[in-house]
């Protein structure tokens, strides 16, 4: 337990501790009497008299310990510690305010450590009643950049130099900065008239319900109101300029919040969490397009600091937004200033604002229509992300950018012109927009980024730049809607998971531009039945075609020198294959399960093959080795269970465990004496197999696995 509140509860609590000891002593008297009493009806021989003298010493205790505490401390002591706790606003002593404040540690985890201050020898200052003096308004400059005086910090010489009003609540010498709640039971409060800040942390944890601030306060610290559960009502006073970071953060009681003209900065976490919070109410307009959040890491770095992230609705005066117009007057929509406006159907904008800031319409889920005046050049960063009802925009010839997730799960957006002013679309721009069908994307365009169509389940057209050369990470996965496409020519590189799960793909043109095809290019695209790896191409990601189960030709250039591990894994289709003859490794897992392999012609250039290479390949029947392998990985042909006979080369070195287990169908197998390591349960399940060693090399292949000595011949 804190010790914060113990100087004020424990003067409260003497009277009951008093109270307690006689309630203690006279259930002992009784009971023992009761005792006494049942005890001498039985045994009529009972020694009374010990027990008479034990009831006497209770009662003497009883009646004496009081009336000498009395004695002692003198009627004038007494009288004034009565006077010292029930008199308001007292100053407090330095070495008893040393006793029991708590300084919050400042951490960047946010966590709740304390650190209990040092006694201090310091005398005990005059003790001065609280008066009402009322203070300048301070200037914005000053409260943005938190200067001295009016930080909202609480250090040790705050604290040793408080002032106590009649309900626990500690104010700095000055009497601008409201330092702490000390009872935290403490339900409704008005901070005093004069009051500039209330400092970090200042009522976190309370109780508190109700808080009316004084119109002289300026700044609302850090976490000040964090996690009060129970506040349900407060009301911003209009000299208000700076909600600081996380100040009402796990609020869940507060229904609704006045936001003041004078705010000019609201800091990340100011309202997250505040589940209930379901209205905000403004008074101007224009002063609130103009109103900014502080930038922080966050991937949208105000989501959690915006008011309207949970309420969903905004009030003008009393009513609620729905059509808007921007007044004439406003250059720049600000970040985050209609984020979450749940309820605004269609807005306007002038012609002379030029700018929209990030997450400026995030979340408008009822807007259906926007127009956007020429005078705007750029769509910033999720500015549109999640209008779930927008049906179309029309961007202004002077666009010359679209910010990341700038139209993200639009999922009403049926089309959208891009102009040819515009060279850069960024990352999921327009991801999730499941009823885009048709994109055209003008030859000014030079970068679009990462999964900027990922999502789109409808589209079906796209047509991109002649000059774009790779398409990025993602660019169009899961558009489920592509069943024939054409990569343009000029393209170079193909980004990872480009075209990931457009499961209704049948047919992908590569150019003889493409030199490399990165991971998971086509992966679990089940519909696409072949492939043409064309002549420049020299590299194919690891899972490339993983999980086509419908691909059954792949045509693969001898220009090819690296194939990725899973590269075709689970293509059940896939019956047979020629490798290039310019790759040397055999990936890993690189034809797993593909259950229709019947044959496979390795390409003498290869010298290992990998760990699971071939696992689970059921048709497969046969298998040539090439002669300069001296490696065979771990698993890597188990599970073939229909190959007959495997001839290893002469200049093989190693063999993986389980690299032939479960070849039930297996007849021969012949090895070299230039094998120097089998791995354990190389042959398991190879039961009807004889294993083919040169003749004297029997008991060395024995000793290197005794459990195949059966099987083991020499030939």
């Amino acid at each position: 337990m804190l010790l914060r509140i113990w100087t004020i509860q424990i003067k409260c609590n003497m009277k009951k501790v008093i109270c307690l000891l006689y309630v203690c002593f006279a259930q002992l008297s009784m009971f023992a009497q009761s005792v006494y009493m049942h005890e001498a009806q039985e045994d009529d021989s009972l020694n009374d008299v010990g027990f008479e003298y034990l009831l006497l010493f209770i009662s003497v205790v009883m009646i004496g310990v009081p009336i000498l505490l009395f004695i002692l401390l003198g009627i004038s002591t007494i009288k004034e510690k009565i006077e010292e706790f029930f008199s308001p606003s007292k100053e407090i002593p330095k070495s008893k305010a040393q006793d029991y404040i708590c300084l919050e540690k400042k951490t960047t985890d946010k966590s709740k450590n304390l650190e209990t201050l040092p006694k201090q020898n310091v005398e005990p200052v005059e003790t001065k009643v609280w008066d009402y003096d009322a203070y300048e308004s301070c200037e914005a400059e000053d409260i943005l950049e938190c200067k001295t005086p009016l930080n909202c910090q609480v250090d040790a010489k705050d604290l040793s130099n408080a002032l106590v009003d009649e309900h626990g609540v500690l104010y700095s010498r000055d009497k601008k900065k409201l330092l702490k709640l000390l009872d935290l039971t403490l339900s409704e409060y008005t901070v005093k008239e004069g009051t500039k800040v209330i400092c970090n942390h200042a009522f976190e944890n309370s109780q508190i319900k109700a808080v009316k601030l004084p119109n002289s306060l300026c700044i609302i610290g850090m976490m000040s109101f964090g996690e009060c559960c129970c506040l349900t009502s407060i009301k911003i006073s209009n000299n208000v300029t700076l909600i600081d970071i996380g100040a009402f953060n796990g609020c869940s009681a507060l229904v609704s919040i006045e936001i003041p003209n004078t705010i000019i900065e609201i800091r990340p976490g100011a309202f997250e969490t505040c589940h209930n919070l379901h209205s905000i109410h403004i008074m101007s307009l224009e002063t609130w397009c103009n109103f900014r959040i502080r930038e922080s890491s966050y991937r949208f770095y105000g989501e959690r600091a915006y008011p309207l992230g949970h309420p969903h609705h905004l009030y003008l005066n009393g009513k609620e937004i729905k059509d808007m117009t921007i007044p004439r007057s406003i250059t720049e929509i600000k970040p985050f200033v209609f984020s979450g406006c749940s309820f605004i159907t269609s807005v306007e904008i002038p012609n002379n604002v030029t700018e929209i800031g990030k997450c400026a319409f995030w979340g408008c889920g009822h807007l259906t229509s926007i127009r956007l005046p020429n005078s705007v050049s750029k769509i910033e960063t999720a500015t549109f992300l999640n209008c779930l009802r927008l049906t179309s925009i029309d961007l202004s010839d002077n666009v010359t950018s679209i910010g990341s997730s700038a139209f993200e799960k639009c999922r009403n957006l049926t089309s959208i012109r891009i102009p040819n002013s515009v060279n850069t679309i960024g990352r999921e721009a327009f991801k999730d927009c499941i009823s885009l069908s048709v994109v055209k994307i003008p030859n000014n365009v030079k970068t679009i980024g990462e999964y900027a169509f990922a999502g789109c389940d409808n589209l079906h057209t796209i047509q991109l730049p002649n000059n774009m050369k790779s398409i990025s990470a993602g660019a169009f996965a899961g558009c489920t809607g592509l069943i024939d496409y054409a990569i343009p020519k000029g393209v170079t590189t193909i980004g990872n998971y480009a075209f990931e799960h457009c499961k209704n793909l049948t047919t992908i043109r590569i150019p003889v531009s493409v030199t490399s095809i990165g991971y998971g290019v086509f992966e679990g695209c089940v519909n696409l039945s072949s492939v043409t790896i064309p002549k420049g191409v020299t590299t194919i990601g690891g899972a490339a075609f993983k999980d086509c189960i419908s691909l059954s030709v792949v045509k693969i250039s001898n220009s090819v020198t690296t194939i990725g591990g899973y590269a075709f894994e689970g293509c059940t289709s896939l019956n047979s294959i020629e490798m290039p003859t310019s790759i040397s490794i055999i990936a890993p897992y690189i034809f797993g399960n593909c259950t229709s392999l019947t044959s496979m012609k390795i390409p003498n250039s290869v010298t290992e093959i990998g760990e699971c290479a071939f696992y689970g390949c059921l048709g497969l029947t046969s298998i040539k080795i090439p002669s300069r392998v001296t490696y065979i990985g771990e698993s890597a042909f188990e599970g073939c269970s229909n190959i007959t006979h495997i001839d290893l080369p002469k200049l093989m070195k190693k063999i993986g465990n389980r690299a032939f287990s479960r070849c039930e169908n297996i007849k021969t197998i012949a090895i070299h004496s230039s094998l120097v390591i089998i791995g354990e349960n190389a042959f398991d399940g190879c039961d009807s197999a004889y294993i083919i060693v040169p003749k004297g090399s029997k008991e060395r292949f024995v000793e290197m696995m005794p459990q195949y000595a059966n099987q083991i011949v020499e030939k």
